[in-house]
């Protein structure tokens, strides 16, 4: 999923990355890498997975391929 759509999906969620990433204890940027594609923290990834109500295999496909397989999905 394109990089501005996991992030309106957040906001209309009525939260930020910025949200999350406190919620987290991590940064922002740590956040905004996942979004992106280019970070790879799962525990990043899940919470915008739980907060959005998408599927990780949905927002990021074939990146966390064993999340899928796990049944992660909301």
């Amino acid at each position: 999923m394109h990089p501005e759509l996991i992030k309106a999906q957040i906001r209309m969620q009525g939260t930020t990355p910025t949200d999350v990433a406190r919620g987290l204890g991590v940064t922002h940027t740590c956040v905004a890498h996942v979004i992106a594609g280019r970070g790879t923290s799962e525990r990043v990834a899940k919470r915008i997975s739980e907060v959005t109500g998408i599927a990780v295999a949905t927002l990021w496909p074939g990146k966390y391929p064993h999340l899928a397989v796990a049944g992660h999905a909301r």
